[in-house]
């Protein structure tokens, strides 16, 4: 491994502030709208060639968005500043990410 990529890993991390990142949000909206507009073409697409197939990818892609505007709230939450209650803020929000993924799994 080069001393170039060595310096590529370490630069890499996690930091608290990446939550409040608008290109983190951005990106988020972005995926969110590109997968609800293919799953609305997807459905129009079932419906028209009466295919289950292209139904059930449909509704895949809708489950998708709907994991997208979860991670949403959760970056809404992270950047609520800290309480007498929640002394250390909200962060990170990793736990309701992965409950609201589950939940909008088990519904798709």
């Amino acid at each position: 491994m080069s001393s170039e990529n060595v310096q590529r890993v370490s630069d890499h991390h996690h930091d608290e502030g990446s939550y409040a990142d608008a290109a983190a949000r951005r990106a988020v909206i972005v995926s969110a709208l590109v997968l609800g507009i293919a799953s609305a073409v997807e459905f129009g697409a079932s419906v028209r060639g009466h295919s289950a197939g292209v139904l059930a990818d449909a509704l895949h892609n809708a489950g998708d968005a709907a994991t997208t505007l979860v991670l949403l709230v959760a970056f809404a939450i992270a950047r609520r500043p800290a309480t007498r209650r929640f002394p250390s803020g909200f962060r990170p929000p990793h736990p309701l990410v992965r409950a609201g993924g589950r939940r909008a799994a088990l519904t798709a």
